[in-house]
Formats: structure tokens, C-alpha cells, sequence
């Protein structure tokens, strides 16, 4: 069984000071077997965590971007090179070019013409921790209504946060992932964070531009 937090950021975010390999740590100790680290607009954090991850055994490491588009965050799945991107059509096109998953993060979070969008990707993120639970609760109806898969992430920029919620699929592989995100084959499970998690990550996104440096 794969055990996936598919939506953590690192210290390459500019609100998060998060090691890679500190994330690894974190997700094994917590029974996580699967990470996407989804830095944003950037994959070095992603690219960092597949070295880190290299001599791991039944682990599977998955480079990611969350990239910040003109209508809203899409995550992408298996990528490994920058993403230049930032108009949701060129986005697309890209991701389909790739062969990477798109993913809808947060849905009812500063995005525009959320049900449009949401028809455009592969699969919807119906529990993000760092959603409220009615946020949540409107994403998966969302999905459910437009038949998409579903998934959950952390979205965790500090590490206490890593596998507050997680997305539970069959098999071992980075190839299972790919399927079970394919075919709708997931499930979700977790809990809603502290709204004082949002309070830390802004502190960290201060403290960066203070000191003039990406992370520490």
C-alpha cells in the first residue's frame, strides 16, 4: 500500500524553511512511504528530494511544482525540469507533453472560475490540511460531481505539518501512482490543520526577505 503526502513544500518555497532531506526523515517516522515535494513555482526542492531519496528502498520520491497560474494553483506531478509556464493553457499543454499529472490544489483558495478549472485537470486536491473543513467538504463535492480523482496533501511548510493528510493507493511503485491518479483509484485521509500553521509560513516568508536568502 502507498502512503502519499503529495503536497509538501520545502525550503526552495520562499514561505517555508523545510530540508529535504529533514522532509524524508519526518514522512518515515510518520509511516509515509510516498512524497511530492511541490515547491513553489520552482522544482529544485522536488529534484533535491529524488538524490536524498535514490539509495531509499520502498520509498517513492515525486518531483513536483505547484505553480502559480492566472487562474489559480496547479500542481504538477512527475516533472523534472523548470516550469516556465504560468498561463493555465500553456500549462496544460506542457504537462501533457511531459507526461505529468495536473493537479487542482486547494480549490476554493484564491482561485477564478474554480468549476472550469477544475475540468481541465486530472485530478482534484479534495482535503488539503491547510483548507478548512468546509473548504475541503465543497472540493470533493466538486469532484465527485465532475468524476475526477482525488487526492490530499499536507501542504506542510513547517515539519510538524508533514502527512497531516494523505492519499492511500494500491501497489510499491511510482507507476501505481501514476495509475491510481490515472483511473481515480485513491482515497484520502486526514484532518484540517491549525489556521496558526498560515501565521508560521508568513513568519518564514518575513524572516527570508529580511535576511536576503532562500533558506537556511
Amino acid at each position: 500500500m502507498i502512503v502519499a503526502d503529495l503536497h509538501v513544500h520545502s525550503r526552495y518555497s520562499e514561505d517555508s524553511f523545510l530540508d529535504p532531506r529533514a522532509i524524508i526523515k519526518v514522512a518515515l517516522a510518520r509511516g509515509i512511504n510516498c512524497l511530492a515535494i511541490t515547491d513553489h513555482n520552482t522544482i529544485k526542492g522536488g529534484m533535491e528530494l529524488l538524490r536524498e531519496a535514490r539509495d531509499l528502498k520502498d520509498f517513492i520520491a515525486i518531483p513536483g511544482i505547484e505553480v502559480q497560474t492566472d487562474v489559480g494553483d496547479v500542481i504538477l506531478l512527475f516533472v523534472s525540469e523548470e516550469v516556465r509556464a504560468r498561463k493555465l493553457d500553456e500549462l496544460l499543454d506542457y504537462a501533457k507533453s511531459v507526461g505529468a499529472i495536473t493537479v487542482l490544489a486547494h480549490p476554493y483558495r484564491k482561485h477564478l472560475m474554480v468549476e472550469e478549472l477544475a475540468k481541465r485537470v486530472q485530478a482534484i486536491e479534495v482535503l488539503n490540511a491547510r483548507s478548512n473543513k468546509s473548504a475541503n467538504l465543497r472540493a470533493r463535492g466538486l469532484a465527485l460531481r465532475l468524476g475526477k480523482a482525488i487526492c490530499a496533501g499536507s501542504d506542510a511548510h513547517v515539519a510538524f505539518e508533514i502527512g497531516k493528510a494523505v492519499t492511500i493507493m494500491k501497489g510499491s511503485s511510482e507507476e501505481d501512482v501514476r495509475e491510481a491518479l490515472t483511473k481515480g483509484e485513491t482515497r484520502v485521509f486526514g484532518s484540517e490543520s491549525s489556521p496558526l500553521v498560515h501565521v508560521l509560513s508568513f513568519t518564514c516568508k518575513i524572516m527570508k526577505r529580511v535576511v536576503g536568502r532562500k533558506g537556511v
